[in-house]
């Protein structure tokens, strides 16, 4: 995303209502043939896998481990059933590649599900519930139920289509854990989390009423109730913001509100590299945002990463680098 590489390309075989192969960023090395609950289980176990590989030289004997998940919301192609089914088929392929067995629950629905994920996380850590917490987010467009409804509703980018998106498929896995836990596993802190909240938004992508961003703003207002501006301010922005008019009117309607806390309105959305990410949106910006900080692109010390479900779940964390 940095080097603005995009991973956009024709779908195999979906053509639009212009005639042409949707233009969408999938996973090339995926059976095209591979659709539903069982690409989004081999997703999912890709990223919480080599997550779970980087804790295992000083992970201490864990055998199990708490996985916070997030998945779609239900749309064609996807379903409760899927919802549910997904859990029991990760539990076994990761207790199959990792040797542990991890007790998977999904905690979240959409592009918001990993910060609601991830604040169920946060309480969990808090009530010394657990010590160590994973938060995975998934999501898979690829589907052509699910393709040909989108571009039947003129939600995809074609010609003559204003404010389409790129879907897109991915999987991000982050963990989380207490400082007692980092300091007996010998592990470093990539990233603080300062805080982070969920709110829910009465006016809906699709919808008829005006976009006012008031979910939003409630969200991000609570993750960073913490913060002591003008001192401690956000220095980036991380986003799911996808081409689509409702997410741009959303965080402009939402920075008049919350100016006191930001640095600059200016904000980081890997859609046009990636595509629309989906319920991955939240694991994967906190993965950019600790990038930054170790790739040293972000000079300050606090990101924000937000994310809007198209069924009204709004949700928001704060991020800050670690001190040395």
């Amino acid at each position: 995303m940095r080097a603005g590489i995009s991973r956009i390309q024709a779908h195999p075989v979906l053509l639009d209502g212009n005639a042409q192969l949707c233009k969408m960023a999938c996973d090339v090395l995926f059976e095209p043939r591979l659709f539903g609950a069982k690409r989004i289980t081999v997703l999912a176990a890709s990223a919480l896998v080599e997550a779970i590989r980087k804790l295992e030289p000083k992970k201490g004997g864990i055998k199990r481990l708490a996985v916070l998940l997030a998945v779609p919301e239900n749309r064609p192609g996807f379903t409760e059933a899927d919802a549910k089914t997904i859990p029991k088929l990760l539990s076994a392929q990761v207790a199959k590649e990792a040797e542990v067995e991890p007790l998977i629950e999904v905690a979240g629905r959409g592009h918001a599900g990993g910060l609601l994920a991830m604040q169920i996380a946060e309480q969990r850590l808090a009530a010394n519930q657990a010590d160590l917490c994973a938060v995975v987010g998934v999501d898979s467009y690829f589907d052509l139920a699910l393709l040909d409804r989108l571009d039947r509703d003129g939600r995809l980018v074609a010609d003559g289509v204003r404010g389409g998106f790129v879907p897109g498929e991915a999987a991000g896995a982050i963990i989380f854990a207490t400082m007692g836990a980092l300091r007996t596993m010998r592990l470093p802190s990539l990233a603080r989390l300062r805080g982070v909240s969920t709110s829910r938004e009465a006016r809906l992508i699709g919808g008829d009423d005006e976009v006012l961003g008031q979910g939003l703003t409630a969200a991000i207002t609570a993750a960073a109730a913490d913060l002591r501006p003008p001192a401690e301010r956000i220095d980036a922005v991380f986003c799911d913001i996808n081409g689509e008019r409702y997410r741009a009117d959303e965080w402009a309607m939402t920075v008049l509100r919350i100016q006191g806390v930001l640095t600059d309105a200016t904000y980081e959305a890997p859609a046009d590299c990636w595509g629309d990410i989906g319920a991955a949106s939240a694991a994967l910006g906190c993965v950019l945002a600790v990038r930054s900080w170790a790739r040293g692109y972000n000079k300050g010390p606090r990101a924000l990463v937000w994310a809007s479900s198209e069924g009204g779940l709004r949700g928001a964390a704060v991020l800050e680098r670690p001190t040395a």
